[in-house]
């Protein structure tokens, strides 16, 4: 029975990777946007930034969603020397190619992101004249511009994304402050 269960012990150590077995095959990933309160997306799960989630160490990409934005990065990992290498001194190439295939030999680098800035075109309505005009990291926020001592507020219309970042939009409007054309 000994026998048995030592064999057991000692195949169970050649099957396992040192680092999957120190490491594990997830880890937790802290994940911080600027600005804050983007949506993180890795494989099936996600969160609202600042977070941290638990990942899988083979996780290769994070998607980044916030107001119209979205991109995907690749995941950036660096390789557990210590626990993979030394571990596996003793087993070698089964606990090395264990590590590899569980990921147990990697660790995914915390995730930092500065969102582009976003531009957006607004217009502003002043006794029947209007202009169109383009405000930078505005967020989808509505913000008020100063005239003459008179406080004139501004409301997000939308945008056009081109190649070559944003194109102009041109809106009629009437006295009567309804939109009777847009022109791109």
């Amino acid at each position: 029975m000994r026998k048995v269960l030592s064999g057991l012990i000692g195949l169970t150590l050649i099957a396992s990777g040192c680092g999957t077995i120190v490491h594990g095959t997830k880890q937790e990933l802290s994940i911080n946007t600027e600005p804050p309160g983007a949506t993180a997306i890795v494989e099936t799960q996600s969160c609202v930034t600042p977070c941290t989630m638990t990942v899988s160490r083979k996780a290769e990409k994070i998607t980044i969603k916030k107001d119209g934005f979205e991109k995907t990065y690749d995941l950036s990992k660096h390789f557990n020397a210590g626990a993979t290498i030394l571990g596996n001194i003793l087993w070698l190439l089964p606990g090395v190619v264990i590590d590899a295939i569980s990921g147990g030999a990697m660790t995914i680098d915390p995730v930092n992101i500065k969102l582009d800035e976003k531009k957006q075109s607004g217009i502003l309505f002043e006794k029947g004249k209007t202009t169109v005009f383009e405000i930078e990291n505005l967020w989808g926020k509505p913000i008020k511009i100063s005239q003459n001592d008179n406080m004139m507020t501004y409301h997000y219309i939308g945008k056009v994304t081109t190649k070559n970042g944003i194109q102009e939009i041109k809106v009629v409007v009437n006295r009567e402050g309804k939109v009777q054309d847009i022109q791109f």
